[in-house]
């Protein structure tokens, strides 16, 4: 995606040089927020059960000041059987992005691992806003786009602003 790269690389280093608990945060706030004003919302009724589950435990999780998502274990093979089966269009991108909140290298949740969360995110949601084939004019034209891309940056600012106390 062009014009998401273009927008978010300057991202990428404040999001690196945020602890894993506000990466989590970010990633958390930009997920629910982009499936929550989805329209339509998912319709799959197990893919929706799954990307509701995920969120819930993240939101825990960030509720709790912890940095990584526990449930690894449990949500791969869901994500499996989803990802295999997934019938409705446009919905596999919020799949992968639910089962990144539980992506974990010791304690930490990498930046690179939130920069895929919102880069799928992103494209869910722009997928979902039009039927024309995706070029960057599109995607500059898209508001849904416009509107995720600056949500995502005004999630990221205000995790900087926290984390500066």
């Amino acid at each position: 995606m062009s014009y998401w790269d273009d927008e978010m690389t300057a991202e990428v280093s404040r999001l690196e040089a945020l602890p894993s608990r506000l990466r989590l945060k970010v990633a958390t706030k930009v997920l629910a927020w982009t499936v929550r004003t989805l329209d339509p919302p998912i319709g799959h009724p197990a893919a929706s059960s799954f990307v509701g589950d995920g969120l819930e435990r993240a939101e825990s999780a960030v509720a709790r000041g912890q940095g990584v998502v526990d449930g690894v274990d449990e949500m791969m093979p869901r994500f499996n059987a989803l990802f295999e089966d997934m019938a409705e269009p446009r919905g596999a991108q919020f799949l992968s992005a639910v089962l990144l909140l539980f992506a974990q290298f010791g304690s930490e949740l990498p930046a690179r691992v939130v920069v895929n969360l919102l880069s799928d995110s992103y494209e869910g949601a722009l997928y979902r806003a039009t039927s024309a084939a995706i070029t960057i004019e599109i995607e500059r034209s898209t508001p849904r786009a416009i509107e995720v891309i600056e949500y995502q940056k005004d999630a990221i600012e205000a995790a900087v602003r926290e984390a500066q106390g």
